[in-house]
């Protein structure tokens, strides 16, 4: 039975037709120029986002491999698109699903396994994806030259890019006579239209049943905001040699430049920024206001993140009631059970915080407390998925803290 889903469910899995020199093909050979931008990137999910480096993407695949019979190994090529957009070209048939079918090994098995395993993959989102861009695809009839992404279809991934030769950067500079290693080339989408790169493949995205799965940019264009991502992703400029050890009889200039932590909760404190809380207790009612500060949901991206607001009464120092708000997304199979938005039948609720939305919870203070404490959490996956992923890794099961605050009581309750 396992091997007729297979065969219903797969033809071939194309990946994009890009032959990566080896001198440009990990990380560590930019590094060595650009070391402050490549150890900024190491903290960043987009170095983790091959199945090897991140054991929440794998498993997500092994959970899809279970239930739909999908080999993790199909699954992460198609999911390549996205996180592994460097690929070279190859075509996934029917022998491959038959070769892990029956665990027998042949030439196109094993060279599709390399190409999964290489370590330029392995980096997922490296220099040489990014910085090779020379230009962004767009799938429209619409003749407008202007960049609009209500007219505008945009491709997901390696459908969107158009990748340069090998030795010319592309970034928001010209050509410098100190360069030395690799050519230069300015491209206005790192420059003004910096987020159609970023949209090229955290715009949308839809499962085979047309739920949605995300819609970063989505969300970004309803607010109808004009700020870029990477003014609070990547920072705010800063004055620097970008690659201050280069020897060069040139003198170096200073360039504005950004972080390349491509900020998220695991290395920043971006979601502070992101949420403004004012916390109020007034007539025997504590208030709590959360305000998204951001043209996009919180969360937003991947759609398993939760946030998690803790009221804890307390009276002499012992929790005496505890109150949960939880902002996520449900996701449902067919038969009504919580699940992945990957495989879902449905999106059952969405109580995320909206795109510049302001929310209050009005909670009845507990008579004879003492103190109330308000911690806010930010999970990357949230709490009801755990088992059902069974996550293990612990920058995944732990909590993220975004703001606290204890107030006392006593002489406000009765």
């Amino acid at each position: 039975m396992k091997l007729i889903v297979l065969l219903l469910l797969l033809c071939f899995v194309q990946l994009s037709a890009t032959k990566i020199e080896n001198k440009f093909a990990q990380s560590k050979y930019c590094i060595g120029c650009h070391k402050e931008q490549g150890e900024d990137w190491k903290t960043s999910l987009h170095s983790k986002s091959h199945l090897t480096k991140n054991s929440l993407y794998l498993k997500i695949l092994q959970y899809i491999e279970k239930e739909k019979f999908i080999y993790k190994e199909i699954q992460s090529l198609r999911c390549g698109k996205c996180h592994n957009p460097r690929m070279d070209t190859t075509d996934i048939d029917f022998s491959y699903s038959l070769s892990k079918a029956y665990g027998i090994e042949d030439e196109n098995s094993k060279k599709i396994d390399a190409i999964l395993n290489n370590e330029t993959n392995k980096e997922g989102i490296s220099c040489i994806v990014c910085h090779n861009v020379d230009k962004i695809n767009y799938k429209s009839d619409d003749s407008n030259k202007t960049i609009n992404h209500k007219k505008y279809t945009l491709a997901r991934g390696y459908e969107a890019l158009t990748f340069g030769p090998n030795d010319v950067m592309v970034g928001p500079y010209k050509e410098s006579f100190r360069t030395t290693h690799h050519k230069m080339k300015q491209a206005s989408h790192f420059r003004e239209d910096v987020n159609t790169l970023c949209f090229a493949c955290h715009y949308d995205s839809k499962n085979k049943k047309k739920v949605p799965i995300y819609e970063t940019g989505a969300e970004y264009e309803l607010s109808k905001s004009s700020q870029k991502c990477v003014e609070c992703h990547m920072g705010k400029y800063e004055k620097k040699i970008i690659s201050p050890k280069v020897e060069s009889k040139v003198k170096a200039v200073p360039r504005n430049t950004r972080r390349h932590l491509f900020a998220g909760v695991r290395n920043s404190d971006i979601v502070k920024d992101a949420i403004k809380v004012s916390v109020e207790n007034k007539n025997k009612f504590l208030f709590i206001t959360l305000e998204n500060k951001t043209p996009h949901k919180v969360p937003t991206g991947f759609a398993g993140r939760e946030l998690e607001v803790e009221v804890s009464y307390i009276k002499n120092e012992k929790i005496i009631q505890k109150t949960i708000k939880k902002l996520n997304t449900l996701y449902v199979d067919r038969r009504d059970n919580e699940t992945i938005a990957y495989i879902a039948t449905k999106l059952k609720s969405d109580t995320r915080l909206g795109t510049k939305e302001i929310r209050q919870y009005e909670i009845m203070n507990i008579p004879n407390a003492t103190s109330v404490k308000i911690n806010i959490w930010y999970r990357l996956i949230k709490e009801s998925l755990i088992p059902i992923l069974n996550i293990e890794d612990e920058v995944f099961l732990k909590k993220y803290p975004i703001y606290n605050k204890t107030l006392e009581l006593k002489s406000k309750v009765k």
